[in-house]
């Protein structure tokens, strides 16, 4: 089981402060970290950790050379696509609408921790003035996806995509997560699966915005 790319949680995504792609890596409180690059992209990876917040904010800031309305299509149909989910980790559409998305997502862990599970609203906006193009997503609860017996429901997850415009087919790309995972995972092992996690949904949108351009 690949439980780094477990962490995924849909994702879709869960709205906060959000930073700017265009923002300098100078940004008050987060810490940056490594860079990489592929065709037609870029990135760096960056982590916060509120006072009083039991998990690490991860944000994944680049460009990719798609216009925010790809990218903006392409994240949406990756996320919602059961063949997409990580190994290990099984994805059902509650419902789909123009602007919203409920997603449920079964994550299986190693033998030693229990299994989780989520439910992720992902709401899609536009700033007609702007052209930027949002995703943002937070766990909720459910009636058709009640919490079921041996799996830990995770309440306390969310992020955001944001695509700015950047001139011609190319946009400034920012992606936010964060999860907090409960139980008894060590925070090791917490924080290379998110770090991951983020940078594969980056990379992921990357390359399949890239194509269709």
């Amino acid at each position: 089981m690949n439980s780094r790319r477990s962490a995924c949680l849909i994702l879709l995504g869960l709205a906060l402060a959000r930073p700017s792609a265009s923002q300098t890596p100078a940004d008050p409180g987060w810490t940056p970290g490594g860079k990489g690059k592929g065709h037609g992209y870029a990135y760096q990876v960056f982590k916060q950790q509120k006072e009083g917040e039991p998990f690490v904010r991860y944000q994944v800031r680049g460009t990719i050379d798609a216009t925010p309305e790809v990218l903006w299509d392409t994240a949406r149909d990756l996320s919602q696509d059961p063949s997409r989910a990580p190994k290990g980790q099984t994805r059902e559409v509650i419902s789909n609408t123009e602007t919203e998305t409920i997603l449920h997502t079964s994550i299986d862990l190693p033998m030693m921790f229990s299994d989780r599970d989520i439910v992720t609203r992902g709401v899609r906006s536009v700033d007609p003035k702007t052209g930027i193009r949002r995703i943002d997503f937070k766990s909720i609860e459910h009636p058709k996806v009640p919490p079921r017996e041996g799996f830990i429901r995770l309440q306390h997850t969310g992020g955001f995509w944001e695509f700015v415009p950047d001139g011609g087919k190319r946009s400034k790309v920012t992606f936010e997560t964060y999860v907090d995972l409960g139980g008894s995972l060590p925070g090791w092992l917490v924080s290379g699966m998110m770090s991951d996690t983020a940078i594969g949904n980056f990379e992921d949108v990357a390359k399949e915005a890239v194509k269709k351009q």
